[in-house]
């Protein structure tokens, strides 16, 4: 054998050796090609992109927010009427609700409390799940809401709740011609705002 065929076959066994050991040493994944990953631009373009959208749907999420308490207390209200009109009706006996807007809250006379107990059912608007203001109460002038023995509304009037720059105006309905208030009721009204003042 001569030199030269020597040192191939020496040559071929150190390719098939460095051969074998690069095929155990080889990573299991190939290396990213070159551009494959993001640019410190790009990663800055999204920031600032999910920050201009963030900022477009604050105050839009805050009117939501605001419009669903409002809606609720609303319902809210408007159920309660409508529990006191047919309590009035099934038992005979004229129902008042008082409203109290400085207290954020409005109280059915006489009407046992289903959470606390009690001859009067009292709902706060200021607390949870509501958080609303009970701006103004208006029946005829009179901040309560009277219903007859039959369950008939003495006078029309409007309920308004608000809730930072938003606010919400129930109109309830009453007779055409609003029914002066029979002295009892009148009594009632007058002992509940001695009441109040003290």
């Amino acid at each position: 054998m001569s030199q030269s065929q020597r040192h191939d076959t020496t040559r071929g066994s150190i390719r098939r050796h460095a051969s074998a050991h690069l095929r155990q040493t080889r990573p299991l994944r190939p290396p990213l090609p070159r551009g494959a990953a993001f640019t410190l631009v790009e990663l800055t373009l999204v920031v600032v992109i999910i920050s201009v959208m963030a900022s477009l749907a604050a105050p839009r999420y805050g009117k939501f927010i605001a419009n669903q308490r409002l809606d609720a207390a609303a319902a809210r209200i408007e159920a309660d009427l409508r529990l006191a009109q047919n309590h009035a009706k099934t038992s005979g006996v004229p129902h008042i609700v008082f409203f109290r807007p400085i207290q954020d809250c409005y109280t059915l006379q006489n009407f046992p409390d289903p959470v606390h107990g009690g001859n009067h059912y009292t709902v706060s608007l200021a607390e949870e799940p509501y958080g609303v203001e009970l701006t103004t109460a208006s029946f005829n002038g009179k901040k309560q809401r009277v219903f007859d023995g039959y369950g008939e509304p003495y006078s029309n009037g409007s309920v308004t709740i608000a809730l930072g720059n938003y606010q919400k105006t129930i109109s309830v309905a009453g007779p055409s011609n609003p029914v002066a208030l029979p002295a009892d009721i009148v009594d009632i009204i007058d002992g509940e705002l001695a009441v109040q003042v003290k």
